[in-house]
Order: C-alpha cells, then structure tokens, then sequence
C-alpha cells in the first residue's frame, strides 16, 4: 500500500476515534448520574463537548462522502455503498440490543429473563420494527432502564444516522442533476442557506420555525446537516488550501 493513502487513512481513523472519545466523555456524565460535563458549566450550558464532536462527524463525513460520491461517479452504486455501510451494521445493532444486551440489563435492573419484555408496544420486537427505517421512534425496551441514571434511551447515539441518511439523500439528488460535480457553488449555496438557518436557531431558538419555510426546516438536525455541507464545501475546494496553522484554525472555526 502506498504510504501517504495509508498515512491519510490513518488520520481520518485517528480523527474519527477523538471525536468517538469526546462522544463518549460526555455522554459517560449523563449515563453514569454524574452532572453536566465540566465543559457544560463552564459555558454556562452553551457549550457541550459531545454536540461539538457530533458536528466534527458529520464534518468529517460531509468530505469523505463527497470524495466517495465523486470517485464512484454513479449516483446507484453511490447508494449501494451508502446502503451497505449503514443498513447491516444498524440492523446487527438492533438484534444485539433488543435480544442481548437488553436482557443482560434489565436483569441487573431486577427484571428476570422470563418478565423481559419481547412483545407489545414497547417490546423488543417493536423496538426493531419501529426503527427499522433508520428514524428512532422506539427509544426503549418496556421499563428496563427505569432505573438508570439516564432513562432517556437504550443507544441515544443511533439519533444522528436519520439526519445523515438525508444529507447522503440530498447529496444523491445534487448527483443526478448533475450539479456536484459541474458546479460547486451549488454546494456552498446550500451550506450558506443551512448555515443562515442555524444562526437562527442559535440566536432564537426554535420558535423561528412557525415564521419559516417548512420544507427548508430541519429543526433540531439542523447545525449537524449543515456541518455536513460545511465537509462537502472543503472538498470542493481541497485542492486549493494548503496545510498551513491559518488554514487549520479556519476550517476548525467553519
């Protein structure tokens, strides 16, 4: 294998296991019944750690899927690969949650394996049918994790894949009209009106909606969309920045 792929592979992976590792930090405070993460009360709750590492994937994703795009040049396979990237894994995660990993918890929780619950509204069996398709409708598995410091969700991270299926979704389409690849400022339009949205959210929350164009309105996917694009953007013009501090610091900031 050339070394500089094999260097630039091993960048993205080291990328990749930061942000994993400051997912995991702050998602460690709720779980465990820690508090807020340090970070969050130094910000005055402005700030969360885990929400900027989530930016920093669908960033990351934003270029590396953008190259994936460009190098298949076939808007089928592009959703073939996408299909097999994503669909096994979240339906092996699934089965594992819902048939072994949720037992194991409800019975540390004082549920017996006979008691777990397997049909019903909220069984096991419906949490695999409700969020077969990607969007997380089913969060838990009966009461299991009533006990729980965190009672929210079996696996809150599974949330981020349903906005990163729309930005490969919306990246296809830009494929078969042929805009990706013959025209970038296409892709910069759509960051800046994603990134337009987002200062409104930020600035007054979501109230902005009601007085906005539902079909432009991502809601609470928003900020992680437009990371996306703020990716795709970079690529388009990779070509042009050079690894300089004033670049980094910059592209840090986007």
């Amino acid at each position: 294998m050339d070394v500089g792929v094999s260097l630039k592979r091993n960048w993205y992976d080291l990328m990749r296991l930061l942000l994993a590792l400051g997912v995991v930090y702050t998602h460690s405070y709720a779980v465990g019944g820690f508090g807020d993460e340090p970070l969050v009360n130094l910000s005055k709750e402005r700030i969360i750690l885990g929400s900027i590492c989530v930016m920093g994937f669908f960033g990351l994703s934003g270029f590396l899927v953008s190259g994936s795009y460009e190098n298949t040049n076939n808007v089928f396979k592009f959703a073939l690969k996408r299909f097999r990237r994503i669909f096994p894994g979240f339906w092996a995660c699934l089965l594992v949650t819902a048939f072994l990993i949720g037992p194991i918890i409800g019975f540390l929780n004082g549920i017996s394996f006979k008691e777990y619950p397997l049909l019903g509204d909220t069984g096991a069996v419906s949490y695999i049918t409700n969020n077969f398709f990607i969007s997380i409708k089913q969060h838990n598995i009966g009461s299991i994790i009533e006990k729980n410091a965190w009672p929210g969700s079996l696996n809150g991270s599974l949330w981020s894949l349903h906005p990163e299926i729309i930005c490969y979704i919306t990246l296809a389409i830009l494929g078969l009209s042929g805009s990706f690849s013959k025209s970038k400022w296409l892709v910069f339009l759509i960051f800046f009106i994603l990134g337009c949205f987002h200062l409104l959210i930020t600035s007054f929350g979501t109230e902005i909606f009601p007085k906005s164009p539902s079909f432009l309105v991502f809601s609470k996917n928003t900020p992680y969309i437009t990371a996306f694009f703020a990716g795709a953007c970079i690529y388009k013009i990779r070509e042009n920045l050079t690894p300089t501090l004033q670049n980094v610091a910059f592209l840090g900031l986007v």
